[in-house]
């Protein structure tokens, strides 16, 4: 990576247009494209393809902005059923401000605005709540973020405010406004279906969102969990890696020469396998996990010129593919048995198919201008992202200063003390106070998909929060329902219906939203789910139970929630709402 500092007024544009054109005229074939790119767009633009930015943690942003857009629709529809709900108490209210003069566009003034209000107390509750949960937060997204009121975040949580207190208040204003003078005095709420079908349309619209969240909480958790337990070709685990420190012979040696020699490699590595609790050690280059180089310098017997093959490149000293064990396929390894195995390569199942070769033991390739002979093939292995198929790789033997991190496989179980007892062979070989900065190599695995994974935790959250919302939304509905039809399940009771089948009756009426919901979902957290899942070379086929038990989960918490309320408008006296006639 080169850092530069561009004259004032130079576009970009044409900046990068003239390495590209400066790369041509030093090599026409070349396939690779270099790309300069503002520094701080690179945490959010840091994904490339074909020269150009094609994403990267951006599109996490987006996607959780979209969720939160949808969960505050969510509350808004809330809003509005909750509002319309409780318009039989305040029917006689509207009716008397009619009768008495109040006009149509006053009334929905004192509706909307009635919404702002509480949109605003809902925001200092919701500022104070993140304020609450803030630190939480920082621990799953790993950020330290904080709670500054700029004048920026202050305009835009005035206009957010105001925006969700319109968008919320503007049906029920107008529905509430709307009622007759007659049915307000008397208390009756208006009969026409309309209203009511859109109360109905906007709780399905919330548990489709419900369920599409839930079914997206399960598919990425199965893809998630499919990746860490995959079989990468070699053993991750009870294995941790480590950069070497300095030694003090070495300490007034120029840059290029102040690593360690073969020999000081040899050395340190025969301490480290005669250490208790290590099973086996190597050296090796680069950190073994998505960081490693690509060469298209491979040439082979009949390869096609204009053909650019690129391979991944492994480094690695004596004992390296036995350390991560690595599974052999055919011919042999590197071994000191062999002085000549610097001239030796060895490959994997990619690389020998993308070289298309036949009996590969013993042919002779170029590299970077060099024969190589190749002495043995691995089958294939995982070092990149799951997003990308296996690489051809290429290994080969490196004991120099260049390829001085090291590897050690420990015996399970004695992890701890072995971790010791190799800190102190690394303090006694290496100068006194080097810091031994170690890792595992299954924690550095998973690092790479620490996105993903807080992707995952913080979708739960998401999704629970939505279904509940949503759940809010149809109790409002529900009392709406039986408010609008208490007379309606009076006259049942009284003709010999039992609490048991009214609140069967009533449940199964808003079954059938729920219903009705999960088939619209399924199919769009299908596409949704094989579009995510398209990104990975590797992953989880989908399977039916998936959606069937997000949408299972969503019917099972909706009949919980109107269930309850159903019971109550059941069990009450039938004399009290047949005497209001």
């Amino acid at each position: 990576m080169t850092y530069a500092v561009l004259k004032s007024g130079v576009s970009l544009t044409s900046f990068n247009t003239k390495i590209k054109i400066f790369l041509q005229t030093k090599d026409k074939n070349v396939p690779e494209t270099l790309l300069a790119q503002v520094y701080s767009e690179r945490y959010l633009y840091g994904n490339y393809e074909n020269g150009v930015v094609s994403g990267g943690r951006i599109q996490y942003l987006r996607l959780f902005s979209i969720i939160a857009l949808l969960i505050l629709i969510i509350a808004c529809v809330n809003f509005v059923n909750m509002a319309t709900a409780k318009a039989s108490t305040r029917i006689k209210e509207i009716g008397v401000k009619k009768s008495v003069g109040a006009q149509r566009k006053s009334l929905m003034s004192q509706f909307t605005l009635e919404s702002i209000v509480t949109a605003c107390i809902a925001m200092g509750v919701a500022l104070l709540i993140v304020a609450l949960l803030l630190p939480q937060f920082n621990v799953i997204s790993g950020k330290e973020l904080t709670l500054n009121f700029t004048p920026e975040l202050l305009s835009g949580l005035l206009l957010i405010t105001l925006f969700t207190g319109i968008f919320a208040g503007v049906y029920p204003a107008i529905y509430l406004s709307g009622l007759s003078v007659l049915n307000g005095l008397k208390g009756r709420l208006s009969k026409k279906s309309g209203g009511h079908f859109i109360r109905k349309s906007l709780v399905v619209f919330q548990f489709v969102t419900s369920v599409v969240l839930i079914a997206s909480v399960f598919i990425v958790y199965k893809q998630m969990d499919y990746i860490q337990h995959k079989n990468l070709g070699f053993n991750k685990e009870h294995v941790i890696w480590f950069s070497s420190g300095v030694l003090e012979s070495n300490m007034n040696k120029s840059d290029d020469d102040g690593g360690m020699t073969d020999e000081q490699i040899e050395s340190f590595l025969q301490i480290l396998k005669n250490t208790p609790g290590v099973v086996n050690a190597s050296n090796f280059k680069h950190t073994m996990m998505a960081d490693f180089g690509t060469t298209t310098g491979v040439n082979w017997p009949g390869k096609n010129q204009e053909q650019n093959a690129q391979f991944a490149q492994i480094s690695g000293g004596y004992d390296f593919i036995e350390t991560t064990q690595m599974q052999l396929k055919e011919g042999r390894l590197f071994s000191r048995e062999f002085k000549a195995d610097s001239a030796k390569i060895i490959f994997n199942e990619a690389a020998i198919k993308q070289m298309d070769m036949k009996n590969p033991i013993g042919k002779v390739i170029s590299l970077w201008g060099e024969d190589k002979e190749i002495i043995g093939v691995v089958k294939d292995f995982n070092i990149d992202k799951m997003y990308n198929k296996v690489m051809p790789v290429f290994m080969q033997l490196d004991n120099n200063n260049w390829a001085s991190n090291f590897m050690v496989r420990m015996e399970p179980g004695s992890e701890t003390a072995t971790i010791e007892r190799v800190k102190e062979a690394y303090g006694n070989y290496f100068i006194k106070g080097m810091p031994f900065d170690f890792h595992f190599l299954d924690e550095s695995y998973q690092a790479l998909y620490e996105s993903e994974r807080r992707v995952a935790i913080l979708s739960k959250y998401f999704a629970g929060l939505a279904i509940i919302i949503s759940c809010l939304g149809l109790f409002g509905l529900a009392i709406f329902t039986t408010q609008r039809r208490k007379k309606e399940i009076s006259i049942r009771k009284v003709l010999g219906q039992s609490a048991t089948q009214v609140t069967v009756m009533l449940s199964s009426e808003f079954a059938k939203l729920v219903l009705i919901s999960i088939l619209i979902a399924l199919p769009i957290a299908y596409l949704l789910a094989n579009n995510w899942l398209s990104g990975f070379a590797y992953r989880i086929p989908l399977q039916l139970w998936y959606f069937v038990g997000a949408g299972l989960v969503a019917l099972v918490v909706a009949m919980l929630t109107v269930g309850s309320q159903a019971i109550r408008a059941a069990n009450k006296n039938p004399v009290n709402a047949l005497r209001d006639e």
